[in-house]
């Protein structure tokens, strides 16, 4: 029977008679987020909200569905961000990496680009924190570039945002100098395929994810080669925690660089700054 849902109190009542087949723990994030993000949103506006139009959110859950693809958005950085299937599900490590820029750049005018934006939290969340530097965002994605451009609008920002492969010859015809480049690239070998999450390998783009090939480390020798074309004095890198061997043998390699590996909150070698030395 299709039921009215007026308040939160209705609203937790029916969704704690729904059959989830989850933790006693998800089961009160899930509520918590689609009231928040779902119910009150419809309810502030003065319309009706019944649970025939609810039940697609709860189909989805139970199909395994990650919970910021069924409520279309995601908090980072305490800001609020749309996601979809066309881009990946932003990780708490992102915001260290977040966090360590800001730290290391308290003050000042800049120039920082972003290399395969995703959503777009990266850029846009400095933007936010940082509004007098002037940030850029390379994706490669056309669907991803447009929920980028809708999270710049949600968050009220100006992005300058480059459509662009970062293998593409002409992508370094874009962005002129810069003095921050960051990105978080895809890291995770094939062979690391099965180590991966039902619902990540289900939803999530596989190209934000897997490197193909011999060279995991690909996109990271490329980007750095964007840095040293754009000028760039200060390079920042999300890592895979199971690569570090690999990451330690590249940077001993790469001359006129100085690196450092940062752990995150639980330990593991998740980030990676590297500095360009004084000539």
């Amino acid at each position: 029977m299709d039921e009215l849902i007026k308040d939160r109190s209705s609203w937790k009542a029916w969704f704690d008679s729904q059959e989830l087949v989850v933790s006693p723990r998800e089961v009160t994030w899930y509520e918590r987020s689609l009231w928040e993000d779902v119910v009150m949103p419809i309810l502030a506006n003065g319309q009706k909200v019944t649970t025939s139009m609810l039940m697609p959110y709860i189909e989805k859950l139970r199909q395994g569905v990650p919970l910021a693809y069924v409520c279309g958005r995601i908090y980072f950085f305490g800001l609020p961000f749309q996601v979809e299937p066309g881009v990946l599900i932003p990780r708490p490590e992102t915001e260290e990496l977040v966090a360590w820029i800001l730290e290391d750049h308290p003050a000042g005018k800049l120039s920082l680009l972003d290399i395969g934006s995703g959503s777009g939290v990266i850029p846009v969340t400095l933007k936010k924190k940082r509004p007098e530097w002037n940030l850029y965002g390379m994706e490669k994605s056309n669907d991803a570039l447009q929920i980028s451009k809708r999270n710049e609008a949600l968050n009220r920002v100006i992005i300058n945002w480059i459509h662009a492969d970062l293998f593409d010859p002409t992508a370094l015809m874009h962005p002129t100098r810069m003095d921050v480049v960051v990105s978080n690239p895809p890291y995770i070998p094939l062979n690391e395929r099965p180590m991966m999450g039902e619902s990540t390998l289900r939803y999530e783009p596989e190209e934000a994810l897997f490197v193909d090939g011999d060279d995991p480390l690909r996109f990271y020798r490329k980007i750095l080669q964007v840095a040293e074309t754009t000028g760039a004095g200060w390079v920042y890198f999300e890592l895979n925690e199971f690569l570090t061997g690999n990451y330690q043998n590249w940077v001993a390699s790469c001359l006129g660089w100085e690196a450092t590996f940062k752990l995150d909150m639980q330990g593991k070698t998740r980030m990676l700054r590297m500095i360009r030395k004084p000539v």
